[in-house]
């Protein structure tokens, strides 16, 4: 039943990076939870994301209901939630989709954008004291400029869809609330990493991206000293803030009922870019790369690298804005205590990194027989023809394991550069294995998915002669993009 008191905090976004932490905060102050949280058995993927970090969830106090932000009411019947109408004192909209690909537009829209106007709407329906959401202070398009704590006119042109689709929530959260009896909060994070004291953070965070390709070649023995360039901007400055820093931030404003407007979770001292560099290196045991504007003639590794970074592109090659940050420190104690993303932060950061598993993002299951059906209806049909024109050269022998849930493997045999023999077994003689997830596998043999940028980002894995098989992995992109694959009825790519 719902609790009895107006003293409820509604919160999405549970299971994310930032709503988690903001969820262990409310728990460890004894609030009273209603959590929402999408897909099937939320209460086992809370707990799931609790045992990531060692945080019991769910606690005591929390309730649990299933939804999706991007639906109205988060997909409930009137039912379900509303029973909490004045029951709520606050709705904290956490949850949210980080990602700079421009190719993921619609999605960005409809979590970002869409699924806070959805929260506002519910909040002003269950009539909330306070709409608390959860934004970005990056609303400085490509000029940069400095960000005051109000509301931002727009700035033009954006640096990625993921800016816009926080600036046009903002705004239309903003008019939704305009005539209701419900204040708006907005509380605007810097680029969010690592807890500070475990160094935890989710998979796809901040530093694991520039982590993860450098990390993945060292681990292969591609690197350990090599003269390589990164395109960037050595003198730019970047502001970062530990998530644990804004899960305090989140949790002061949920609680102090006078906190209205717009408050920004900022360091009050960014990090160079080269200054990240260096320790980035030393804490992967690294020396070599270094970061510069100048961008001819890149080598087969400098391409490599930069391919996996293209999404962050555009921000490492300018420095971030310059934000005002006056009223945290109005009521977070020591909020403008420096924080010091130094060696030691750095250290406990990447333990926690390569303690992380490769997250196998959602698809369908191997019950649909995808490898199977590509074995025996594309692969097979090509035996003794030329892989590519003019690849005559090319000889290799390699295994692939798909995983996530039915096992698929496949044996498969290049000589003089055409397909000799494709078995669905593994061969011990083969000098390669591939490693790759179902949901990954379906968008690389699509041609959706490069298999070379896929093992810099953790997608696939590369056993036995790791440099045959980032050789086999080159060629292999060109035949994927030549003679794609997608299976009837599948919805993979």
């Amino acid at each position: 039943m719902p609790a009895t008191n107006k003293a409820t905090i509604l919160l999405t976004g549970g299971t994310g990076f930032i709503g988690g932490e903001v969820l262990h905060q409310l728990q460890k102050n004894n609030n009273q939870v209603l959590a929402i949280v999408r897909g099937e058995h939320p209460k086992e993927r809370l707990a799931r994301r609790g045992a990531l970090q060692g945080y019991d969830f769910p606690g005591a106090k929390t309730t649990i209901v299933s939804g999706d932000v991007g639906l109205a009411h988060f997909g409930n019947r009137s039912n379900i939630l509303l029973p909490w109408r004045g029951r709520i004192s606050a709705l904290v909209h956490g949850a949210g989709l980080t990602s700079f690909d421009s190719t993921r537009r619609r999605e960005l829209l409809r979590v970002n954008y869409e699924g806070a106007k959805n929260a506002a709407r519910l909040a002003r329906d269950l009539g909330c004291d306070r709409f608390i959401l959860v934004s970005t202070a990056f609303l400085g398009g490509k000029e940069g400029r400095f960000i005051p704590e109000t509301p931002v006119e727009h700035p033009g042109d954006w640096l990625s869809i993921y800016e816009e689709s926080k600036y046009r929530a903002e705004i239309a959260v903003a008019a939704i609330l305009a005539k209701t009896q419900t204040q708006l909060v907005v509380l605007r994070p810097a680029i969010v990493v690592n807890h500070q004291a475990s160094g935890f953070a989710l998979n796809k965070e901040h530093l694991h991206n520039l982590w993860r390709p450098l990390h993945r070649l060292s681990r292969a023995g591609q690197t350990v000293h090599v003269d390589a360039r990164i395109r960037a901007n050595p003198k730019g400055l970047k502001n970062m803030i530990p998530v644990d820093a804004v899960g305090r931030a989140c949790l002061a404003v949920i609680n102090n009922p006078d906190a209205t407007g717009y408050f920004h979770a900022v360091a009050q001292q960014p990090i160079a870019h080269s200054k990240l560099m260096e320790l980035t290196q030393q804490v992967l045991g690294l020396s070599g790369f270094r970061l510069t504007e100048k961008w001819q003639n890149p080598n087969r590794l400098e391409r490599l690298i930069d391919e996996s970074l293209a999404s962050y592109r555009h921000y490492l090659s300018v420095s971030d804005p310059t934000f005002a940050c006056k009223r945290l420190n109005k009521i977070v104690p020591n909020w403008n205590d420096p924080v010091d993303l130094n060696w030691d932060f750095m250290k406990r950061a990447f333990a926690a990194f390569a303690r992380m598993p490769s997250s196998e993002e959602p698809g369908q299951q191997d019950s649909d027989g995808l490898v199977s059906n590509y074995h025996k209806n594309h692969l097979s049909p090509k035996l003794g023809q030329q892989l590519l024109q003019g690849r005559e050269d090319v000889n290799a022998h390699f295994n692939l394991e798909v995983f996530g849930g039915n096992t698929g493997r496949i044996s498969v045999t290049i000589k003089d550069g055409a397909i000799s023999s494709v078995q669905k077994t593994h061969d011990s003689r083969a000098s390669v294995l591939f490693c790759i997830d179902h949901y990954s596998f379906a968008k690389i043999i699509a041609g959706h998915l490069s298999p070379v940028p896929a093992f810099l980002d953790g997608r696939v894995d590369i056993e036995g002669n790791v440099e045959e098989g980032l050789r086999l992995a080159s060629i292999l992109t060109d035949f994927f993009s030549l003679h794609p694959y997608v299976q009837s009825g599948a919805k993979h790519a």
